[in-house]
């Protein structure tokens, strides 16, 4: 190939090249922002009519106490409620928490990390609830922005949560002083969900009911409602009704009851 015709088939792959350049990858900001136009995110809907007496009472009253069964959508109602609220723009954030107690005894000792790193393995229901009705990247944005907290009831006194959705999960192992605590803490704005299944509590004997407790001591308040879902409402699996049942037929008969269970 003489020089002539090699420069110009050089210059005719330069051009080609240059033709088919491929675009430069979008900033990390700008694509987090247009995760919004892959899909519409997912919508809370009841599932039982036990839910949606649930969401009715959470969008009516500015603290909801709410007690039932294992799988029955107590954390899927909240989170989903709270997401809409934020979406909407009727709150400027939400704050996830609850007690840092390891189930049934079991101790794991230190968690090393940061204090969200620490509490965060306590509350994946919550994040996995969090994660469901959100879009991809979502989560992290608003987590990056301050718009969900994860806050350990350790550094909640002297807190005013104002604007804000509290959700309390597993409050079966509160105690009184806690749920004093959670339930000073809601400022103007705000609305608070306190939720828990009273048969599974791992405090001592002597410390659990403060959610059943919690039920009598506000009733009658015009601004705080009660829910009681049942094992009617319970959607994780068909079987775990029937394990229910089995255990608290074999736990009567036993007189071993746990406090605070709802007659």
């Amino acid at each position: 190939m003489c020089r002539w015709h090699l420069s110009t088939y050089i210059e005719r792959q330069l051009m080609s090249r240059k033709k088919h350049k491929p675009e430069p990858s979008k900033q990390p900001d700008e694509a987090v922002y247009n995760y919004a136009n892959e899909r519409e995110h997912k919508k809370l809907k009841a599932k039982t009519e036990g839910q949606q007496k649930y969401i009715d009472t959470i969008n009516k009253n500015t603290i909801t106490l709410c007690v039932g069964p294992p799988g029955s959508g107590k954390s899927y109602c909240s989170v989903g409620m709270a997401i809409e609220a934020l979406r909407r723009g009727q709150v400027d954030k939400i704050v996830l928490s609850r007690p840092i107690l390891e189930a049934c005894g079991e101790e794991i000792g230190a968690i090393p990390g940061s204090v969200e790193e620490k509490v965060g393995p306590y509350l994946r229901p919550l994040l996995e609830a969090v994660q469901a009705f959100t879009l991809k990247g979502e989560y992290a944005l608003w987590k990056a922005e301050g718009k969900i907290e994860i806050i350990p009831f350790a550094y909640m006194r002297g807190l005013t949560l104002s604007n804000t959705a509290i959700i309390i999960d597993e409050a079966n192992n509160l105690t009184h002083d806690q749920m004093k605590l959670v339930l000073t803490r809601i400022g103007l704005h705000s609305y608070c969900v306190i939720q828990g299944d009273p048969r599974q509590s791992d405090l001592p004997y002597n410390k659990q009911g403060a959610l059943i407790d919690y039920m009598e001591i506000l009733e009658g308040l015009p601004f705080v409602g009660t829910c009681e879902l049942t094992k009617q409402d319970i959607v994780r699996s068909p079987f775990i009704a029937a394990i229910l049942d089995r255990i608290e037929e074999w736990e009567e008969s036993h007189n071993k009851t746990p406090k605070g269970y709802i007659q």
